[in-house]
């Protein structure tokens, strides 16, 4: 999640909350209702801050009402005010200084498996590819042919399957192979003989997030937790094509 939704939820839902009694009900509804559905995807986002921009206005409007007249009040404000344009502009010059600096050294930005998918086509089984999240509007285009597992809709396509080899969710089949190590069954069921993954190199956080994902892993109790090149290692795939972009692994 991005950090400056997480800021306007805060600086919205605090001046919201401060003058609540003269917010419709109807209001908080939408609101309540549009955040619910930005934070189960971030696309979803902009809704909620055109939902709450008018009652954030409204409650601005009557905070300076509020405060007109009294110095030490205004004055309070102003600190306020200050520290929060400080906060955003240094976080501003460390985004745009660190993501310079990354587009510089070559490693900002989505890279493509075009290699990988070119030696797809030529050495690779003719089942179906588990592919990276990232890279599935690319693989719709540049492999028609195949099934794509998985691609920026299927988040939100949820249903109640009438048929047991159809997902309800298939986004929840690509958490539980990812992420819980349950993709036996998973790529069973979906006929995948071959899996698409980021290099590692490439998907190195940078040292500050390294540490955050450490400590949050660490929190949840993840330290030792296998990653999922291990996971497939294990269970006798091999490493069968590597770029500087992408590993392609098959069944042994």
């Amino acid at each position: 999640m991005e950090l400056g939704f997480w800021m306007l939820v805060a600086l919205a839902g605090a001046i919201v909350w401060r003058y609540r009694g003269e917010t419709a009900k109807w209001r908080w509804a939408v609101m309540g209702l549009t955040l619910a559905m930005g934070l189960s995807s971030l696309r979803h986002m902009p809704l909620f801050v055109v939902a709450v921009w008018p009652a954030a206005a409204e409650g601005l409007k009557r905070f300076y009402e509020e405060i007109s007249g009294n110095r030490e009040a205004i004055r309070r404000a102003v600190k306020f005010y200050i520290l929060l344009l400080v906060t955003i502009g240094a976080l501003g010059v460390y985004e745009l200084g660190m993501r310079g600096w990354l587009v510089v050294k070559g490693q900002m930005g989505l890279r493509y498996p075009q290699e990988a998918i070119n030696w797809l086509r030529k050495e690779g089984s003719a089942g179906e590819v588990f592919a990276w999240y990232g890279w599935g509007g690319y693989l719709d285009w540049k492999m028609p042919e195949r099934r794509v597992f998985i691609d920026g809709r299927m988040p939100s396509w949820r249903w109640r399957s009438p048929d047991p080899r159809f997902a309800d969710w298939v986004f929840k089949d690509y958490l539980r192979a990812t992420e819980k190590g349950e993709f036996g069954e998973v790529f069973s069921k979906y006929g995948v003989e071959a899996v698409l993954w980021p290099n590692g190199k490439m998907m190195e956080p940078i040292w500050w997030e390294k540490k955050i994902l450490e400590w949050w892993k660490k929190r949840r109790g993840e330290g030792d937790k296998k990653t999922f090149f291990g996971r497939l290692e294990e269970a006798g795939w091999k490493r069968a094509y590597e770029d500087e972009v992408a590993v392609v692994y098959v069944r042994e």
